[in-house]
């Protein structure tokens, strides 16, 4: 027993002629008889003791406080107000678990109740915070669901004085969660209680159509892919190479992460703009004008090469040749 009703004006009247060791000492003894719901040890030693009655005083005011307070029966002393009080508490305990199990009830409905709002708006794409009011959620999934009846809101969970309470249970992701859609709409041609998805909403939509499932609107890989212009198809393409992957979603961001870096690197690759061609032209001179003036300088090499004889010394080495020949 953790508390009792302690009446101050019956107290003082009942120990008004006792002195400030002996109102302590009942005052203790008192304490110690609710806590243990029983009656004090019939060994007078322990009952000293036990109140931390050491001088000669404090060990004579026990024997004063109990011998005019208490009755010593079989099993201890006993005092008839704490018994009255204990009775009664004990009479009552069934109403109070009874109470405290009614409450354990609207707790874990409440939990419950918050886990489905929370997954039906993961399933429209919006991930509210962790301590969003189940009345906010209420109204959250009334907007998403344009119109439809909204799910009857559970009672307000209550205690006593007796019951604990629990944090509720995560069931999103923490970091960086969008707001709720407006009550407005949302600016996108969508009239009031109908907001339209958002684009890393969209992405989770279609992927959950594909089969990949559970999905994160605010993941930050998927709003980097998303901002840099990924596009919804990009993902619904990568689907199918997720089957069988522990954790698709992840995979899915992997595989179209992995592709764009491909593109990216490939691109810096690859020469940016017209071919230049094989020689420089002259500054100003066309393409038409350069291929004539190489083709006219090769015409003229030609020529050149046909006026021209043999060279002095190729024809002394070819006299030479002819020379032997005839000899041999």
């Amino acid at each position: 027993m953790n508390f009792f009703e302690h009446h101050i004006g019956d107290y003082d009247q009942a120990t008004a002629h006792l002195t400030a060791c002996e109102d302590g000492i009942y005052s203790r003894l008192i304490r110690w008889y609710y806590a243990s719901e029983a009656p004090l040890p019939t060994d007078l030693q322990a009952i000293q003791r036990r109140v931390r009655a050491h001088s000669r005083d404090e060990k004579a005011a026990v024997k004063t406080v109990l011998a005019e307070f208490f009755e010593l029966r079989d099993d201890g002393y006993h005092q008839h107000r704490c018994d009255e009080v204990l009775a009664a508490y004990r009479e009552a305990e069934p109403e109070r678990e009874a109470r405290r199990e009614n409450a354990r009830e609207r707790q874990r409905r409440a939990r419950e109740r918050r886990q489905t709002l929370f997954e039906a708006l993961r399933g429209h794409g919006i991930v509210p915070a962790f301590d969003t009011t189940t009345a906010d959620l209420e109204r959250a999934l009334s907007r998403v669901t344009a119109g439809k009846a909204s799910p009857t809101v559970t009672p307000p969970v209550t205690r006593d004085d007796t019951v604990t309470q629990y944090p509720l249970p995560t069931t999103h992701y923490p970091e960086d969660n969008p707001p709720l859609p407006p009550e407005g709409g949302d600016g996108a041609g969508n009239g009031p209680g109908t907001p339209g998805p958002t684009p890393y909403a969209a992405v989770c939509i279609a992927l959950k159509a594909e089969g990949v499932n559970p999905v994160n609107p605010s993941h930050p890989m998927l709003r980097a892919l998303v901002d840099a212009g990924a596009t919804v198809e990009e993902f619904v393409a990568a689907a199918p190479k997720s089957a069988g992957k522990g954790d698709r979603f992840a995979y899915v961001l992997g595989v179209v992460e992995g592709e764009r870096k491909r593109a990216a690197a490939t691109a810096g690759q690859l020469h940016q703009g017209a071919m230049p061609t094989a020689q420089a032209t002259t500054p100003g001179e066309s393409t038409e004008a350069y291929l004539a003036r190489m083709e006219a300088e090769r015409e003229a090499e030609r020529k050149r090469l046909a006026g021209a004889g043999p060279s002095p010394e190729v024809k002394a080495r070819l006299a030479e040749l002819a020379g032997g020949m005839r000899t041999r």
